[in-house]
């Protein structure tokens, strides 16, 4: 019971002062501030904000500056007195030219935003500089954040250099801003050993955003030794903190280390949170049914979402599947609008799938002019897909005067930049010794080194290699693995070579119907040699009702799109008048495109040459 006296005795002196405004005086403005503080926060007397502001109004006639820089909190925000914007620049200015660094820069915020008066950058810069000079560290990082986007070199010296003492002065915003600075290289030397030392020392002040840099870093290797461990401990703290950004690049980092399921909830809370390339990524997992049930309809509304806020890869993974009619209505003209959105967002990719639409005359006006254009335009952008789809181009003549040669350069650059399309590309020239010397050897290894890292054109062509025994041992088994693999994968072109497995029975029980469905995905999917098989079946009346008719569009429709041999056959219908009205004529028309294009049977037909 002593103790417990003795501690009330020694609160006593305080809960008198606090009550007692007469020991405020403008002898002691200490004391003014300190029984002002008491009444705005109600520590020992009840809150009464008037009494404060009275108590700090008496202090700051004696000029003391946390009492004039409290009265300017509370006459600007009209808390306990009027609200007085002009009046609180008063009151931060004298609090500021009597040393209180926080005064200073709660004046140059005024400043800065207008409060009152007209704003003033050149004014408001003056005040955050004092309040830095008085070791503040927010207003040192203020003005170097505010730099930090200048185009001038002095701008970014001085930039790095405020942001410097601010984080010196343990203003952790300041060190990740810097931080950034030294990985990129403005203002300061690139640095990646003191970007990560930055990063890291604000996360440690729990500054979320250094969290979500040191993380990313960490997580990606950029110019330091990549640690999954550390960037996962970094990347969940400042997802937790609600950095949507972090919550993606977590679930990156967990879906490469345990799978789909484990990323899943990070993606969503990443979506959630406005990242939309979380919701893109989210989107991903379900129409892949990578780690959680496939879903295309879910998947559709994902990217359709990351479309709609903004977000160009979003459309373009939308506008595969409105191609493809997975998760959604098939719908070509619907596909081409998304690519063109996405491209007019600098989203390359939609470049590249509107610029093989035009190729191939779906969904918009048949152009290869256009896609040329298109796919050069990513190319000069850096997109290495870009250059193997203008490589493609230049192959074929396609829009553009054939240039074996320049093809093989472009795919070797995209191959050589880790592009495995331009890989597979250019071991198909080697096969063939076209641009390039024919080389069987370096065509599998090509096509080996493609399909291992999942392009599946590279299983498709390696599998072609072992039906005809190209290079490697003929073996039809291994070409009906690699056939199924970049079918089941997306690649059409490999559906195409499956369903002629199937449509004769070779490594596998023949199944006309199944050979049918197969080259209908390809044909759907703008794969020429596709349309051309399925127009032989319904020729035929093969694994499908026997329509002649309908046989003649698909052979148009694959002749239209440059495929050889469906001009041929489909010259033959017109020479025989079945499915068409007979046209001797517009026959030798057609055999004479069949021949141009490399169908040699073709040109044995009269007046072909």
């Amino acid at each position: 019971m002593r103790v417990a006296v003795l501690f009330l005795l020694l609160l006593v002196p305080s809960l008198v002062r606090a009550q007692a405004p007469d020991a405020c005086s403008p002898e002691d403005p200490d004391a003014c501030a300190t029984a002002g503080r008491a009444y705005e926060e109600g520590t020992g007397v009840a809150r009464d904000l008037a009494r404060a502001a009275d108590l700090y109004r008496r202090g700051c006639a004696s000029r003391h500056a946390e009492s004039c820089r409290r009265l300017g909190a509370m006459q600007l925000l009209g808390v306990g007195v009027p609200q007085d914007p002009a009046q609180a620049r008063v009151q931060f200015q004298t609090a500021c030219e009597a040393g209180d660094a926080q005064a200073c820069f709660d004046l140059g915020r005024i400043i800065e935003r207008g409060i009152g008066r007209e704003a003033d950058f050149t004014r408001a810069r003056g005040f955050y500089e004092r309040g830095c000079r008085q070791g503040h560290g927010a207003s040192c990082t203020h003005v170097g954040r505010m730099l930090s986007g200048s185009s001038g070199a002095r701008e970014l010296r001085e930039s790095a250099a405020l942001l410097e003492m601010g984080c010196a002065l343990n203003d952790a915003p300041a060190c990740t801003l810097l931080g950034w600075m030294h990985a990129e290289g403005r203002g300061v030397a690139r640095d990646a050993a003191r970007a990560l030392e930055l990063y890291e020392l604000a996360c440690d002040q729990d500054d979320a955003a250094g969290c979500e840099q040191l993380g990313a870093m960490l997580r990606e290797g950029q110019g330091v030794p990549a640690d999954p461990r550390r960037a996962e401990r970094s990347l969940r703290r400042a997802c937790d903190a609600e950095r949507a950004p972090a919550c993606n690049d977590l679930g990156l980092l967990l879906e490469e280390a345990r799978g789909g399921a484990q990323a899943a909830p990070f993606f969503e809370r990443a979506c959630e949170g406005g990242e939309l390339v979380g919701c893109v990524n989210l989107g991903r997992l379900h129409d892949e049914g990578a780690g959680i049930p496939a879903d295309p309809t879910r998947a559709a509304a994902l990217y359709d979402r990351a479309c709609r806020g903004g977000d160009g890869l979003g459309c373009v993974s939308l506008g595969l599947l409105r191609e493809e009619g997975r998760g959604a209505t098939r719908d070509l003209e619907a596909a081409a609008r998304l690519f063109r959105d996405a491209c007019q967002r600098h989203e390359r990719l939609g470049c590249i799938h509107l610029g093989r639409m035009h190729d191939d005359g779906r969904g918009v006006a048949r152009d290869p002019a256009e896609a040329v254009r298109l796919f050069r335009r990513a190319c000069d952008e850096g997109d290495l897909y870009g250059c193997a789809n203008l490589g493609w181009m230049l192959e074929r003549g396609r829009g553009v005067p054939a240039d074996a040669a320049r093809a093989a350069e472009l795919y070797g650059r995209a191959c050589d930049g880790g592009d495995l399309l331009g890989c597979a590309n250019l071991g198909a020239l080697h096969e063939d010794g076209r641009g390039v010397t024919r080389d069987l050897t370096r065509a599998i290894a090509l096509y080996t080194r493609a399909c291992d890292g999942d392009e599946l054109y590279g299983c498709t062509l390696l599998g072609l290699a072992h039906r005809h025994g190209t290079g490697v041992a003929q073996d039809d088994r291994r070409a009906l693995e690699l056939f199924t693999r970049a079918c089941d994968g997306g690649d059409l072109r490999g559906c195409n070579a499956l369903g002629y497995l199937r449509e004769r029975g070779l490594a596998t029980a023949a199944d006309v119907g199944a050979a049918a469905r197969l080259y209908q995905r390809a044909c759907d999917g703008g794969v020429a040699p596709g349309c051309t098989s399925l127009g032989a079946l319904y020729v035929r009346g093969e694994g499908v009702t026997r329509a002649p008719a309908q046989g003649a569009v698909l052979f148009r429709q694959a002749c239209d799109a440059g495929h050889a041999l469906a001009c041929s056959n489909l010259g033959a219908l017109y020479e025989s008048g079945t499915g068409v009205a007979r046209d001797a004529r517009l026959a030798t028309e057609l055999f004479r495109r069949a021949c141009a294009g490399g169908y040699a049977a073709a040109c044995e037909r009269p007046g072909a040459r």
